[in-house]
């Protein structure tokens, strides 16, 4: 699908909503709303995004102004600075800031100078034969064991676990230069699934690096590089945790 992409300074930035559009109904979906009164962009994780029409629409081809913007930029109330530019009115971002964000993959093939976005869409379970719109089953007692509202008949559910990821992609060892900072973010696996509770950040020596989460819930978080060595980021919510190596140059 073409998208109207911007290069510069030797990055291209794409428009907000068209990103927020794309991704409705995908387990990275994010609502975007503009609030006049304090000039801030307000983005909402999960959120189900209204259009507002202009999503996709094609541009000129010809040279376009732009300007950095003095708009704030929020996610779920946790503000972030980054380099967004206003161009004929609207927010341009770089891709891989907003997958940082908002935990969607990017991937870029060079033979055919594509860039492919990646996000898992949200499953919606189907009503079987014989049952009604309300979602219960045609002549069923609730409470029946062996109806919907009985134990699951596939076993046990699936075991909660935490995936560090950057710009989409899982990691679990990385570099940085100190003073550099790093936008990371936890997917919570089974897909769709939610943390039973905050998601903490430790790092394992603090001379190396510093980690703040961004976030309420813990969900995102920013990686500071202090001075060279090699030290383990961890987190942990309710007894479930995932590590990951940060080396420091």
């Amino acid at each position: 699908m073409p998208l109207t992409a911007y290069l510069i300074g030797g990055n291209h930035y794409f428009k907000l909503r068209d990103i927020a559009f794309l991704l409705s109904g995908t387990v990275n979906q994010f609502e975007v709303v503009w609030n006049d009164t304090e000039r801030s962009v307000r983005m909402t994780s999960g959120g189900t995004y209204t259009p507002g029409g202009s999503e996709l629409a094609p541009v000129s081809d010809a040279a376009q102004q732009y300007l950095p913007t003095p708009a704030r930029i929020f996610l779920d109330n946790v503000e972030y600075a980054y380099d967004v530019f206003l161009i004929e009115g609207t927010h341009y971002f770089k891709l891989r800031d907003l997958a940082a964000l908002t935990g969607f993959s990017v991937d870029w093939i060079n033979e055919t100078r594509t860039v492919i976005i990646d996000a898992e869409v949200i499953a919606v379970a189907e009503p079987e034969d014989g049952s009604d719109a309300e979602g219960e089953l045609e002549g069923a007692e609730p409470g029946s064991p062996d109806k919907e509202d009985g134990p699951n008949q596939e076993g046990p559910p699936e075991k909660l676990s935490l995936v560090i990821t950057y710009a989409g992609v899982p990691v679990d060892d990385f570099s940085a230069w100190p003073g550099e900072e790093v936008p990371l973010r936890v997917r919570i696996e089974p897909a769709g699934a939610s943390p039973p509770g905050k998601v903490t950040w430790s790092s394992s020596d603090t001379g190396i690096f510093t980690v703040a989460a961004d976030n309420a819930n813990g969900t995102a978080a920013t990686v500071t590089a202090i001075r060279s060595g090699t030290a383990v980021l961890t987190i942990t919510t309710d007894g479930v945790s995932a590590e990951c190596i940060v080396r420091v140059r």
